[in-house]
């Protein structure tokens, strides 16, 4: 019972940690979906506005009016589809790097409850050979003699000396947009393009504890969880990525298409 209850509160950790990433980069789209309707509407009336009449000379002052604001439009528009990248790999990251601390201390804590229930029969290696349940008249009597030769020396401390284990933390330095394959718009890690503070990484160090099957259990958990948490991390950091490339990649298109016909006007 004792694996299945640890490994569910692993998972539920993960999980926490996930949802509040997930929450975090669902406001920050929302907010920018709201200056990109903006910013589509603008393109649009400029776009109406570009009419052949402006290649007349007279008017050239109001063509130089409406590319001057066009493109102090585009350059809002990449501006933000850069903030966006930054600020939602930088906010996963931090929800990532909690995420870590949570589930190690969380590891921690179940490792220091399992140490209060841990019982003789568990905390034997799985490699001791069973003990005999008859012995020979000869082990008998050779045990008898380290007793009676044994009184003069001093009595063990009382109490078993319990098999002690330790284990390493986990990795602080995988959960990165480095360790994902992506960085910033300029070749910056993308989380360090918004300017957001990080979050402080686990400590290293080491998981003391008793070494028994549930303490096994319970650490190979950890490292499951945690290999899960790495590889959803890493997909949503390249997808953050993809899509605001993408975006970015649709307005640069689009001003090559402005330049394009401002131009033929200019001729």
């Amino acid at each position: 019972v004792l694996p299945a209850v640890t490994a569910g509160a692993l998972d539920e950790t993960r999980a926490i940690a996930e949802t509040r990433a997930g929450a975090a980069s669902s406001a920050l789209r929302r907010a920018y979906e709201a200056r990109r309707v903006d910013f589509s509407k603008k393109r649009r009336v400029h776009e109406a506005s570009l009419k052949p009449a402006l290649s007349n000379p007279n008017r050239r002052a109001e063509l130089e009016a409406l590319e001057a604001a066009e493109e102090d439009r585009m350059r809002n528009a990449l501006d933000a589809a850069r903030a966006l990248q930054g600020e939602l790999v930088a906010g996963d990251t931090r929800h990532a790097t909690a995420g870590l601390a949570r589930l190690q201390h969380v590891t921690g804590l179940l490792a220091s409850i399992l140490d209060n229930f841990a019982f003789s029969p568990d905390l034997v290696p799985p490699d001791e050979p069973p003990e005999a349940k008859r012995k020979a008249l000869r082990v008998k009597l050779v045990e008898e003699l380290v007793q009676l030769s044994s009184h003069d020396m001093p009595a063990p401390p009382p109490g078993r000396k319990f098999t002690m284990k330790e284990w390493p933390l986990l990795p602080i330095d995988e959960l990165s947009p480095e360790t994902g394959g992506v960085g910033g718009a300029d070749g910056a890690p993308a989380a360090d393009a918004a300017g957001a503070p990080h979050t402080q990484p686990p400590a290293r160090g080491v998981l003391s504890g008793f070494l028994t099957p549930t303490h096994r259990s319970t650490i190979a958990s950890r490292d499951r969880v945690f290999a899960t948490m790495r590889t959803n991390y890493h997909e949503r950091v390249r997808q953050m990525v993809s899509e605001c490339q993408a975006l970015l990649k649709e307005e640069e298109m689009w001003s090559h298409n402005w330049q394009k016909m401002t131009s033929m006007l200019k001729r």
